[in-house]
């Protein structure tokens, strides 16, 4: 007679569960009308865009609404980017203090202290970590000048992205 009841008690305590899964995923269904600048269906489909198989929105969403989620990419974000970068010469030891090494190397270094006019390269890479791990996706667009040289980097919202 205790089987039963214990066995009853778990099917009700799995029903329960499920019925507050279900709850949950409906919360999450956006109410909202579609963001300005976001890309509509009509226009994804003259322009011959594919449409991602999650909306970016609704992925933001599900982390802002998780209690987890948020502490994982954080940690993520934190043990993959937020240590910096650094530059080690991998050629020839006896040229590792010739003039073009050592040119090049502080080119490398002033061009990724201050990858644009506000940020650093580890900034730049920690938004754009924390979009990757949030959305399976992460961009950062570099701006070259006329003598093809690059100029900075910037992160670019993953919610204005598309694959055409």
């Amino acid at each position: 007679m205790a089987k039963v009841n214990v066995r009853k008690e778990l099917t009700s305590a799995l029903k329960r569960a499920a019925a507050e899964a279900k709850a949950e995923r409906a919360a999450l269904e956006s109410k909202q009308l579609v963001e300005e600048g976001t890309f509509t269906v009509e226009w994804m489909n003259k322009m011959e865009i594919l449409k991602p198989p999650y909306a970016s929105e609704k992925l933001f969403s599900i982390v802002e609404n998780s209690s987890i989620l948020p502490q994982c990419i954080d940690a993520m974000v934190l043990n993959t980017d937020g240590f910096g970068i650094q530059f080690f010469y991998t050629g020839d030891i006896d040229q590792e203090k010739s003039k073009p090494v050592v040119t090049e190397r502080k080119m490398l270094e002033a061009f990724f202290k201050k990858v644009n006019e506000k940020e650093s390269f580890t900034t730049v890479r920690k938004s754009m970590r924390k979009d990757l791990e949030t959305t399976g996706n992460g961009y950062i667009e570099i701006i070259r000048t006329m003598a093809s040289k690059d100029k900075g980097g910037t992160l670019v919202s993953c919610t204005m992205q598309t694959v055409s």
